[in-house]
């Protein structure tokens, strides 16, 4: 078979020739002509529209997947691979959840991929936390079935949501939420907020039937507003409240509370609640009970400690509620757990670092003009030390692979290192490279993670 024929251009200067290639890209480019008509973004969103039958079923066996991820933590703990499981669970559900035609789940999983990548140690992120996560995405998916849960899933979602106007037909319902950001911060987001969705519920009041929305509380209170209207069905009254003990920092002075129903759980750590279990139990708990803070229903976090109850965790939980419409009863997913809640002062980290720098610092410690560094630190009294230290003359590699077996794992999307060919001697051989004077040779690039 006759050689290919070399089609490149060769130009010829004084000294030099420089060679240009072939294009071979112009073979490999359709020559089709523009249609100005055709809309590619149009036809993507018909594909898409077209697949849109199935995403009920994707959206299940993803969150099946962020489920099994969560239940695989619960039994074995966070550890490098169950973690890994469970960000990638969150993040794909983040990402395809608003095109599946469930937004909301998505806030709800971008908060679980933010908690464990900003989290300095995973295994200390309470099982509750995530729990109320992976049980948010189900609650918020299993709800948009309902003609208002697009609006539900956003006033579960939104933080900085104060008021919520929900449509369904001829109804208007206007919900508000006040959350005070200071005890939301203290609390970890989550104490004093709503956990759980509305339950629409019918019950008499004065003698009448009335359609109602009741909203169970991380606070342990049940805000019950009327359907068409948003009032509150029970007075509301202004509860004078505890002050900050922290310079500088002023709180509102009252809260506004309803009156009925009310609080599902205890409101404050008394004494009659101090255990009894043995007398040491008993006087161990009442000695930190008298030290701190206990003046009950937002008391504020404070410098000499509070007692937080019913909790961080107290309160509705995301279980949310049941109602039976035959008896009238209503049933509320409640826990009671008293925390100590204590601020202790930090030192700015800016400051700590310059110090520590400063310290530590070799800069001008051997002279401005040195560049060895600690080097210097191996000076030849040094080595003839280091030698005399041997004893049985075995070496030990400390190098690390550095080639696609090398230390990383793929874990926060690290890879190791990829060498890449950016001209090759087969280059070099055919003429292509460009290089005058017959010049070629071999080039490559390392990628480091």
């Amino acid at each position: 078979m006759a050689p290919a024929k070399n089609t490149a251009a060769v130009k010829t200067f004084g000294d030099h020739e420089v060679i240009v290639p072939e294009n071979k890209l112009r073979k490999a480019v359709s020559k089709e002509r523009f249609d100005p008509k055709d809309d590619p973004v149009a036809r993507a969103e018909q594909a898409l529209a077209e697949l849109s039958g199935e995403f009920g079923g994707w959206m299940d066996s993803e969150c099946d997947r962020l489920d099994a991820a969560r239940n695989k933590v619960k039994a074995e703990g966070f550890d490098e691979r169950s973690m890994e499981a469970l960000f990638h669970a969150a993040h794909d559900l983040k990402g395809q959840a608003a095109t599946f035609g469930f937004p909301a789940v998505a806030s709800a999983a971008d908060s679980l991929c933010r908690l464990i990548e900003l989290t300095p140690d995973a295994k200390r992120i309470p099982a509750v936390l995530v729990d109320q996560h992976v049980d948010a995405v189900r609650a918020i998916y299993r709800e948009y079935a309902r003609s208002d849960a697009k609006e539900l899933a956003k006033l579960l979602t939104d933080t900085d949501l104060t008021e919520i106007e929900i449509e369904d037909g001829d109804r208007r319902i206007k919900v508000k939420r006040e959350t005070p950001a200071m005890i939301a911060a203290a609390n970890m987001g989550a104490a004093f907020t709503v956990p759980a969705a509305p339950a629409l519920i019918t019950i008499t009041r004065e003698g009448q039937r009335r359609d109602v929305v009741a909203q169970i509380a991380k606070n342990g209170r049940t805000y019950v507003l009327d359907r068409e209207t948003g009032e509150p069905v029970f007075p509301m009254e202004e509860l004078k409240v505890a002050p900050s003990d922290v310079p500088g920092e002023k709180l509102a002075t009252t809260q506004r509370l309803p009156v009925l129903p009310t609080p599902f759980p205890r409101q404050k750590f008394t004494e009659d609640l101090i255990t009894t279990r043995t007398p040491a139990a008993s006087k161990a708990v009442r000695e930190e009970w008298l030290k701190l803070r206990r003046a009950g229903e937002y008391d504020p976090p404070s410098v000499q400690g509070t007692i937080l109850f019913p909790g961080m965790d107290g309160g509705g939980e995301w279980g949310g509620v049941a109602y039976d419409p035959a008896s009238g009863l209503m049933y509320v997913n409640a826990n009671e757990m008293a925390w100590r809640v204590k601020l202790v002062e930090r030192p700015m980290p800016e400051g700590e670092i310059a110090k520590t720098v400063a310290r530590v610092s070799n800069w001008g410690r051997w002279g401005e003009d040195d560049v060895r560094g600690t080097m210097n630190f191996l000076t030849d009294q040094k080595r003839v030390e280091a030698a005399g230290l041997v004893r049985t003359g075995r070496s030990y590699s400390l190098s690390l692979p550095f080639d696609m077996d090398g230390p990383q794992n793929g874990w926060r999307r690290r890879t190791n290192p990829v060498h890449t060919m950016l001209d090759t001697g087969t280059d070099a051989v055919t003429g292509i490279q460009g290089f005058p004077h017959g010049i070629g040779g071999a080039d490559d690039v390392i990628a480091m993670p």
